[in-house]
Order: structure tokens, then C-alpha cells, then sequence
């Protein structure tokens, strides 16, 4: 198998096709196809080591003929129905720390059935028509954002997410299905169990019944943060905090 060392940067070139001198073809680095107009991924090399990046192809439906093994791939605001023919993802080098993030928002995708068991980084699917979570990484080493989907629970959410959990934007109504652990905060503005969760006037039996809720999340799922509505509200708490921290140095300052 031919191999190429370094990046090869074909991005913004009007492409409608993928040249065929890279069919068999090993890059040991990345490969930068975005902002083109790729139908498909015919010609792709086998295997990228790097970052496979092909956002911004908005006739791009399927990754078919792609690589069979990348470091990390970047694919969001194509037009992708389904993740088959996703490929491994192997994250060697220092490609850990410069992509942590494998982007799939801003596509058509229904499902998510393609996904690998494990994902060494995080996950964005965000803005797509995702009507379930089935398909979902068993763990996923990172945040998770399932933001502006259609999804109505968490079933087939991952079991274990070691980052934030995003569900802002969706219908999500109630609190089953919920992860076995998320390691960071959990958000959840604009959906039906916020509005549960966070009503504007709050009555006694609105206590007891967001008591219940948090109970039954708490029952099934470790939350090493919180829950909140969005990331701003956890910059407002932080900002309180920070606000009204107390120094035994001088207790009056605060005064």
C-alpha cells in the first residue's frame, strides 16, 4: 500500500469527486476534504491517522466508501442519512489532544446505529432528526451533546459519559433511561422536563414534585455536577459563588 506522510489539504477546491491517485492509499496525518462538493467517497484513502475532515460537503449523504480507520473525523453540515460505513476511530499520536470531538451536528441523520461501542472522544450530534438514541457508544470518553434533536427520552443514551451531557432544544419529558454515570453537568433547557424541573413561579406541590424528580435521576444516574438549564446558568452560579466567598482573613469584606 502506498503511503503519504503529512497532511493532505484539499479543502475549498470546488470538488465534486475525490481524486483517484489517493484510492489505496495510506495518510499517515491528516486529510482536509471540507468545504467542497463531494456526492460521495469514492477514491478515499483506506486509512487516515490523523483527522479525517470532510465538513461542509452539503451533498454529501453517506460515508460509504470512506476509510475504514481514522484518528479523528470532523462531518458536520453535510447532508449524512445514516453513519453506515463509519469508521474506527483509533486516536494515535497527538491527535488525542488536538481533536477530542467527533462532529456530527447539522446533518439529516435519524438514527445513530454505526456508532462505535466505545468513542476515545466526545460526541455531537446536535441538529439532526434524531428521534431515539439507540446506536449511541456504550461510553463515550467526553461530553455528549444530543442538543436540538426530536429525541423524547434517553433510551439508548450511553451508559457511561465521563463529560457533560448536552439535551438543550430537545423534547425530552421525562427521566427514564437516564445514564448509569455523567461525570460532568447535565443540561437541559427549552425541553418539557426542564419546564418540570425549573417552573418560572414555583407552587409547594412544584417542590414536591421536582424533589421526586431529582430522586428518580439520582436513583439510577451518578451526576458528578448538576443539573442545570444551560452552561450560562452554571457561569451565573460560579459568578455567585465567587461573589459571596468567605475569607476567616477579613469577614467583613463582603460588607
Amino acid at each position: 500500500m502506498k503511503v503519504i506522510q503529512g497532511i493532505v489539504n484539499l479543502s475549498n477546491l470546488s470538488l465534486r469527486s475525490i481524486p483517484e491517485i489517493l484510492r489505496d492509499v495510506e495518510v499517515q496525518g491528516n486529510l482536509h476534504l471540507d468545504q467542497n462538493n463531494l456526492i460521495n467517497l469514492n477514491n478515499c484513502p483506506q486509512k487516515v491517522s490523523g483527522l479525517f475532515q470532510i465538513d461542509l460537503n452539503q451533498r454529501l449523504k453517506s460515508l460509504v466508501g470512506g476509510p475504514s480507520e481514522v484518528g479523528a473525523i470532523i462531518a458536520h453540515d453535510c447532508k449524512l442519512q445514516s453513519l453506515e460505513g463509519f469508521p474506527k476511530i483509533s486516536h494515535v499520536g497527538t491527535i488525542r489532544q488536538i481533536f477530542r470531538a467527533i462532529r456530527l451536528d447539522g446533518n439529516d441523520l435519524k438514527s445513530l446505529v454505526g456508532l462505535p461501542t466505545t468513542l476515545p472522544s466526545s460526541l455531537n450530534v446536535s441538529n439532526n432528526a434524531l428521534i431515539t438514541l439507540k446506536g449511541s457508544p456504550e461510553i463515550v470518553n467526553g461530553d455528549c451533546d444530543f442538543s436540538s434533536t426530536n429525541i423524547k427520552s434517553l433510551e439508548g443514551c450511553p451508559s457511561i459519559i465521563l463529560g457533560d451531557l448536552h439535551l438543550e432544544d430537545s423534547f425530552l419529558e421525562n427521566e427514564s433511561f437516564w445514564p448509569k454515570e455523567v461525570r460532568g453537568n447535565v443540561f437541559i433547557g427549552n425541553t418539557p422536563l426542564s419546564d418540570k424541573l425549573f417552573p418560572r413561579k414555583m407552587t409547594r406541590n412544584d417542590k414536591m414534585m421536582i424533589n421526586d424528580i431529582f430522586k428518580s435521576i439520582n436513583a439510577v444516574c451518578k451526576i458528578g455536577g448538576d443539573i442545570y438549564e444551560y452552561e450560562s446558568d452554571l457561569e451565573k452560579e460560579s459568578n455567585y459563588e465567587r461573589d459571596y466567598d468567605y475569607d476567616p482573613e477579613n469577614p467583613y469584606d463582603r460588607l
